[in-house]
């Protein structure tokens, strides 16, 4: 199809017209195609139509190939990479800084993705004793569902969804809650990972992954670079909702239920036992402040000693775990186990 070249031809005009332009039939189009002695002759639309069997729009379509690139996406995207992108086209010395910085990054996101989908897959293996586990909130589900008009009237209830998912046994959990229960803050976030690890749904190695930090196995991917199980089953969600009405939670916990089929999504419900105040037991009996946790992009706590973190700022086998003790001083474990923690009260109350 690539010797094919199409040809417009002035033709004589049939009827009376006051300008040339005014005559639908002045040109007509002809197609420069190879024989069989291997010369280039001219043919018309029937002609080439028998021979081919393909009109001349079809024929336009592969010729003219559209460029398929993609813009870069508005919302959601990572700041790092909006900022060096910005800096690196200086024709100066800050450009070309920023050019090294900005491979540098993406090589640090390659390598948090490649470790992650290596660990995620000997989960997977017979005899594993680790499971993979990703974390993640869901953007605000409102109900009821309205149209663009009803909502310049009316107001909706926003309802937040931590999903949690495992690897390894394809389960998920949707952990659900509204606006008038609480809100989405770190206390919410433990007490739920704290919920669904107690219920006895695994007894194997936790190594916990979420866009920003995790447990073990903390792995702390680049933001607005990872790509997670849990963003997959958020997406099944987003396009049954589409689907189906909400009109109160009960119908989104259906909607979330059957987003998914072989296991099906399990919702629990957090507004029936609440949320613990953890924030305020960690700030009587932990301190934080020699972890370096903003640099740590793997952290390792050990059950048997849970007062001691295991930091890695990088995901290099070379670079040797470094032990911090979070215990505040005078404080001791069985402090630590004697805790108690109250339960956050309801933000309607």
């Amino acid at each position: 199809m690539g010797l094919i070249n199409l040809v417009k031809i002035k033709r004589r005009r049939h009827g009376n017209y006051e300008t040339a332009l005014d005559s639908k039939r002045q040109t007509s189009i002809s197609y420069t195609v190879p024989n069989q002695d291997g010369n280039f002759v001219q043919v018309y639309r029937k002609t080439f139509m028998n021979i081919f069997d393909v009109t001349q729009k079809r024929l336009v379509g592969p010729i003219h190939f559209p460029n398929l690139s993609f813009h870069r996406p508005r919302v959601d995207t990572c700041h790092t990479c909006d900022r060096l992108n910005c800096e690196a086209k200086q024709n100066n010395s800050v450009g070309i800084k920023a050019k090294s910085q900005l491979d540098l990054h993406h090589r640090k996101v390659e390598k948090s993705m490649e470790y992650m989908r290596k660990e995620t897959t000997d989960s997977q293996l017979p005899g594993s004793d680790k499971c993979c586990i990703s974390f993640d909130l869901q953007q605000v589900l409102f109900v009821p569902t309205l149209t663009h008009s009803d909502m310049f009237y009316l107001s909706q209830l926003p309802c937040y969804n931590l999903g949690i998912n495992l690897s390894d046994t394809n389960r998920a959990f949707m952990c659900m809650w509204h606006e008038g229960v609480s809100g989405r803050g770190g206390n919410e976030i433990a007490s739920t990972i704290l919920k669904v690890l107690n219920s006895g749904i695994t007894e194997k190695k936790n190594i916990c992954y979420c866009g920003v930090t995790t447990v073990w196995g903390k792995i702390k991917t680049e933001c607005r670079h990872s790509f997670m199980c849990c963003d997959r089953d958020f997406a099944l969600i987003e396009k049954r909702k589409r689907v189906m009405k909400a009109i109160i939670q009960n119908d989104l916990h259906k909607v979330i239920t059957f987003a998914k089929y072989d296991p099906l999504f399990e919702v629990v419900d957090m507004s029936v036992n609440g949320f613990w105040d953890i924030k305020e037991a960690a700030d009587t009996l932990l301190n934080t402040k020699n972890s370096n946790m903003s640099k740590a992009v793997r952290i390792k706590v050990d059950c048997k000693n849970p007062t001691v973190l295991l930091t890695k700022e990088s995901f290099s086998d070379v670079e040797a775990w470094k032990q911090v003790n979070i215990l505040k001083k005078g404080k001791t474990i069985g402090d630590l186990k004697s805790a108690k923690i109250a339960l956050l009260l309801p933000i309607c109350e």
